[in-house]
């Protein structure tokens, strides 16, 4: 019954809200006519999308169709937009923080705590590269049908190409290619996922 009420109710309250929406129990949603949700979105309990700093004209936080949030996971949209494209899926429990744009592509999986922006807090350093000193603002792009493990860390001004692995407990500080695999913190790419010949036949 909960589930039912909460279908017929919420869609009043987005900017844009497509059909067959299922909301979880105890979801917060702030300034909800900044939130943009497709057709067959899923958001877990307890989970927050938040778009109160979001100051500009358009959505602050797009759900495209298909797109899964799992339980806990909090979306805030701060100076910049968060989109995540059609099929993606957010685990339990992950973070978005959006300083400037945060775009995830199509059918891009991530694992359980993943964090996606500017999540520096008490961090100096990343194994022995130095960090800067200002706050990181950069746009973070993640291609179509990458897969990023439980507990890793996306900072600003990353963008990870499509198909690539991120492996757990990574933090991904530059820049990857498309198809390989990179584990560490930092990230360091341990090998691609194709040899040119599959790739080319992609």
């Amino acid at each position: 019954m909960g589930i039912l009420l909460r279908q017929k109710l919420y869609p009043r309250i987005f900017g844009k809200c497509g059909r067959k929406i299922i909301i979880g129990r105890f979801v917060s949603f702030t300034n909800p006519q900044k939130i943009h949700l497709g057709n067959n979105v899923i958001i877990g309990d307890h989970a927050t999308l938040d778009a109160a700093s979001f100051s500009r004209q358009g959505p602050a936080i797009i759900l495209e169709n298909l797109v899964f949030i799992g339980n806990g996971c909090c979306l805030e949209g701060g100076k910049g937009k968060i989109i995540l494209q059609s099929g993606s899926s957010v685990g339990s429990f992950c973070r978005f923080k959006a300083n400037s744009s945060i775009t995830i592509g199509d059918h891009v999986l991530l694992a359980a705590y993943c964090k996606i922006g500017d999540y520096l807090e008490g961090l100096t350093s990343i194994g022995e590269e130095r960090l800067p000193l200002d706050p990181l603002n950069d746009a973070i792009h993640v291609g179509a049908d990458c897969w990023l493990g439980v507990r890793s860390i996306t900072l600003p001004g990353v963008s990870i190409g499509e198909g690539s692995i991120i492996g757990a407990h990574s933090i991904v500080q530059e820049s990857l290619p498309p198809f390989v695999i990179a584990v560490g913190t930092p990230a360091k790419i341990l090998r691609k996922r194709f040899n040119e010949d599959i790739k080319n036949r992609r």
